[in-house]
């Protein structure tokens, strides 16, 4: 039963999509109809194919759904999709954007960024001509991850040969062998000088015998009477501890083994008799010397003196100066001094990268345009330039952050100040200013391009204008 319902769902959608198709079919013909007869005379006038395109999509597709799928053909990636599933996704989004994929290098180079990185990585230092190339290194580069991956876990899975069960298992018996302190706190290099072998049970060497772990006796004494945690010996030895420790503490201190230290005697002299006697010693500082009350007020009264004898300033009284944190001081100023030196290699390599440019043009001006009886356009020396001096891979490199680039944490113009930039490695994307416009509004923040999606910007200026008015309201 569930299989016919399921095959009847099936059928009902089925008709359902049929159904849709036709009605779509005869809308578009009804509309062709009309605009044959009211804008090609009937069919006098020929029309191209992309000419009827953009027609049926100005139609059909409104501009908001265009400008969704482009947005989204913009940031595709594989993810988790398989190399065919992706080549799918790529070629249907890829008719909202021609103007992206203008030739099939174009094409391979975005369809090879897009794809995960462990097959981008494989396949970005190749030159793909076409989609089709780039999409045949794609599947063989998947198919080979996917048998090696393959071959891996099983290999995992293999049991072990024979000997290496037999190590491991003896490898588990075995235990690592501790050294022994003995009496004297030396440490003996060999754990059993006698030869014997280790008990595995109880990891002592005591020979033939029979462990004591095991027969259940006490490991102290070897007594089966009780264990070794009620073990008599130890609780000898534990009560001889402490009474030896009392008898410590009850002997009194001496200097001398057996000989009792004699007790302390202190002396007092006054100041005149201290002064007067030959055989006194004076190991105290001036200050106290006849007692320490009476010095503390001569001196007092001898800083009041002083400070009377002080004259008083004149005019007003200045701050005193605020206290200096050398530490910040000396971070300013190492952080000045990279700064200068940054700066000079900065101008050091900008001179040094116009000197070689200068060389290399009037090199080309000789041998290429015959001393300049050729006129040369300006995006001729910029092809020029950048084939020269930026490799093709920066110039992939950069053309793909333009591509995925968002305002993110910037302000407005950070954003743009960015876009900017990016955007000269990029011109078959923002070909006129409505598609610039258009692209900048689209990597704005939701908060912001919420509120201007909707408007018509024909320049960058214009979404410029409107976005920091946005940004401004907002804060």
């Amino acid at each position: 039963m569930q299989g016919l319902v399921q095959a009847m769902q099936t059928q009902a959608h089925t008709q359902a999509a049929l159904q849709a198709q036709l009605e779509a079919q005869e809308r578009a013909d009804v509309w062709w109809s009309s605009l044959l007869r009211t804008r090609f005379e009937d069919g006098a006038m020929e029309v191209g194919w992309d000419e009827f395109v953009r027609l049926f999509r100005a139609k059909f597709v409104p501009e908001h759904i265009q400008d969704k799928m482009e947005q989204e053909f913009l940031s595709l990636t594989q993810g988790s999709m398989t190399v065919l599933e992706y080549e799918a996704r790529f070629a249907e989004l890829s008719k909202y954007a021609p103007h992206i994929v203008a030739d099939e290098r174009r094409k391979a180079k975005k369809f090879v960024m897009g794809l995960k990185p462990s097959l981008r990585t494989r396949l970005v230092a190749f030159d793909h001509r076409t989609l089709e190339q780039a999409l045949s290194a794609a599947c063989r580069q998947e198919g080979e991850m996917e048998q090696y991956l393959e071959e891996k876990k099983a290999s995992q899975k293999r049991p072990a040969a024979p000997f290496q069960r037999k190590e491991r298992k003896k490898a588990t018996f075995q235990s690592p062998q501790r050294p022994v302190a003995s009496g004297s706190g030396q440490v003996s290099s060999q754990r059993f000088p006698s030869g014997k072998k280790e008990c595995p049970h109880c990891g002592r060497a005591h020979g033939g015998s029979k462990c004591w772990l095991v027969a259940g006796k006490c490991l102290k004494c070897g007594s089966n009477d009780h264990q070794i945690k009620d073990c008599p010996r130890l609780q000898q030895g534990a009560q001889r501890g402490p009474a030896s420790v009392a008898a410590a503490a009850a002997a009194p201190a001496t200097g001398r083994p057996g000989r009792p230290r004699a007790p302390a005697r202190v002396f007092t002299l006054a100041c005149e008799d201290a002064e007067q006697a030959d055989h006194v010693t004076e190991a105290m500082a001036s200050r106290g010397r006849c007692g320490g009350a009476p010095d503390r007020e001569g001196e007092q009264r001898r800083e009041e003196q002083a400070e009377q004898q002080v004259p008083a300033p004149q005019g007003p009284v200045l701050p005193p100066p605020p206290p200096v944190d050398y530490g910040v001081f000396m971070q300013g100023l190492v952080q000045a001094m990279q700064t200068q030196a940054h700066t000079q290699a900065a101008l050091q390599a900008q001179l040094e990268a116009q000197e070689r440019a200068d060389v290399w043009w009037a090199s080309l001006l000789r041998t290429r345009f015959e001393d300049g009886a050729i006129d040369v356009a300006w995006d001729e020396f910029v092809r020029l330039f950048r084939a020269k001096f930026i490799p093709d891979h920066i110039q992939d490199r950069m053309e793909q952050g333009f591509l995925s680039l968002t305002q993110g944490s910037m302000t407005v113009l950070e954003y743009e100040a960015r876009f900017t930039e990016l955007s000269k490695y990029a011109p078959h994307i923002v070909t006129d200013e409505r598609r610039k416009a258009k692209k900048f509004v689209m990597g704005l923040k939701p908060s912001l391009r919420m509120r201007l999606v909707a408007f018509d910007h024909r320049t960058l200026d214009e979404a410029l204008s409107a976005a920091c008015r946005q940004e401004g309201e907002m804060e």
